[in-house]
């Protein structure tokens, strides 16, 4: 990477939900190589703050904030904690999902109580992270303000018997 490049990447600032293991911890480390400013958001705070120490070795700047996207409050006080720290935000990855993104089999074997959960998660969630983080995301639009959301791995699906 040109010195050029990197001066340009260095100043970018993302929030990751789900990103205290897996894609979401891999996109984390990535975006701290290119010395980013990373706010690791998840429910597991014990997780997301050693996340945040990763970043911190791999050269970018971490930062550890508790938070469930389907609860609009959690949302809220995750997106205040970006907004005391002064130095905004130029990217929001939804990384977060429930337990049936990892599941497959037929859609007979899910609960309603599973699909609502992630619906709130990944359909709310998206939603609340979204909203609640706008007015950041637009005062950095110079900076080409990206919102992405990563989607499940897997999908429902019912086969009849055979």
């Amino acid at each position: 990477m040109t010195p050029e490049l990197r001066d340009f990447y260095r100043a970018r600032r993302v929030l990751i939900t789900g990103a205290s293991g897996g894609i979401g911890r891999g996109v984390a480390l990535a975006c701290a190589e290119a010395g980013w400013t990373v706010w690791i958001a998840a429910r597991r705070s014990a997780e997301a703050r050693a996340v945040a120490d990763e970043v911190r070795s791999a050269g970018g700047t971490g930062h550890a904030v508790g938070c469930d996207v389907g609860d609009e409050a959690s949302v809220a006080a995750a997106i205040a904690r970006v907004v005391e720290d002064g130095r905004g935000l130029d990217g929001l990855v939804h990384n977060a999902t429930s337990g049936l993104s990892s599941r497959s089999g037929s859609m007979l074997d899910i609960s309603v109580d599973d699909l609502e959960d992630h619906v709130r998660v990944s359909v709310r969630g998206c939603y609340l992270l979204a909203r609640a983080a706008a007015p950041l995301l637009e005062a950095s639009r110079g900076s080409s303000a990206a919102i992405l959301q990563r989607l499940s791995d897997a999908a429902m699906q019912h086969a009849p018997p055979a």
